[in-house]
């Protein structure tokens, strides 16, 4: 089993249940005037972060809302700008740091369901780039 350490504007969160992220970068294709009708080339594209997609458990979630609003300076959780980090350390020496870089809450998911399983929240944030181990899908020109 991996450890797993997540922190929200460097603190860490406990209680959340899964994490996932994806990030593309949207490439066009040039042609050339032949016959061949295959790209001559690509462009060099355009990044594009998914959003952040956390499933907290309610009191770990209800702490999140709290901590961004504070980081806003008022009420609005939906303000705050925040970065994020994920470390994975997996047995064989495997591991992983993720830098998620202004994250901003777009959107919060709540559901109550009957059963033995806690209450839990989605929440969606949106970002500016991810960097992982130090490398990046896009190139960073203040680099």
């Amino acid at each position: 089993m991996a450890s797993v350490i997540f922190k929200i504007d460097g603190e860490r969160m406990f209680g959340f249940t899964s994490i996932d992220w994806d990030e593309s970068r949207e490439r066009a294709h040039g042609f050339a005037a032949d016959k061949t009708s295959r790209p001559a080339g690509t462009t060099a594209g355009e990044y594009v972060p998914s959003p952040v997609k956390i499933k907290f458990y309610t009191h770990t979630a209800q702490l999140v809302l709290k901590n961004l609003a504070a980081s806003a300076g008022g009420i609005s959780y939906g303000d705050a700008k925040v970065g994020a980090t994920l470390q994975v350390d997996e047995p064989g020496n495997l591991s992983q740091d993720v830098e998620f870089l202004e994250m901003q809450l777009t959107k919060k998911a709540t559901a109550f369901a009957r059963g033995n399983e806690p209450a839990q929240e989605d929440f969606e944030f949106t970002n500016c780039g991810i960097i992982t181990d130090g490398l990046t899908m896009y190139t960073d020109p203040n680099a």
